[in-house]
């Protein structure tokens, strides 16, 4: 049981955890169409890495500098075409869909993760809506929070016309634009 294990670090103050998302499964030995059957979203990622939060880093009472967030994609990703590509909600939330919203339907508070013990606490590499940072803050007004870091976190608009559409293209099978043969054809500006 994990909870043995942080319980056995009694002189634990500081701890960084980034996390790296799956975007496939295991290979199935026999699955001919095992391209298009192991794609996952990476978005799966956030809502674990949430719940491992809220069952046992956010109960270690003597942790008080917390670091959260992605490794890759985002502004941490190599190459010219990834980066800020494939940024990741901020891991706070066991449901960061419901905080995309225009707040006709208050989004529950109870999803939203509170850090009692935390007096430091940095978000790297993920993004937040507004309502997302205000809930995080009106859910931490009671704890030992006294400063937040948001490194490389971006910061959505407020848009309801995308609230009902899929948070990336592999949960919803979204097609591109172009077919793969034109990408190679493309010009860049000069």
């Amino acid at each position: 049981e994990q909870r043995e294990l942080w319980q056995a670090l009694p002189n634990l103050r500081t701890l960084k955890v980034l996390v790296s998302p799956d975007w496939r499964t295991e290979y199935m030995p026999g699955d001919q169409f095992f391209q298009t059957n192991m794609l996952i979203s990476p978005v799966q990622a956030s809502i674990k890495f949430a719940d491992f939060l809220q069952r046992y880093v956010s109960r270690i009472e003597h942790l008080s500098t917390l670091t959260i967030g992605f490794v890759g994609g985002g502004e941490h990703a190599t190459g010219m075409l990834a980066r800020n590509q494939h940024v990741l909600p901020a891991p706070i939330t066991s449901d960061p869909r419901s905080w995309l919203t225009d707040h006709v339907n208050r989004p529950n508070l109870d999803t939203m993760l509170a850090f009692n013990h935390i007096k430091n606490l940095t978000i790297e590499n993920a993004w937040l809506s507004p309502f997302m940072l205000e809930g995080f803050m009106t859910k931490s007004k009671d704890t030992s929070l006294r400063h937040l870091t948001l490194d490389s976190v971006s910061l959505t608009g407020v848009n309801n016309q995308r609230t009902n559409a899929p948070m990336t293209t592999l949960e919803d099978g979204l097609k591109p634009e172009y077919a793969p043969a034109a990408w190679l054809q493309e010009r860049l500006p000069t």
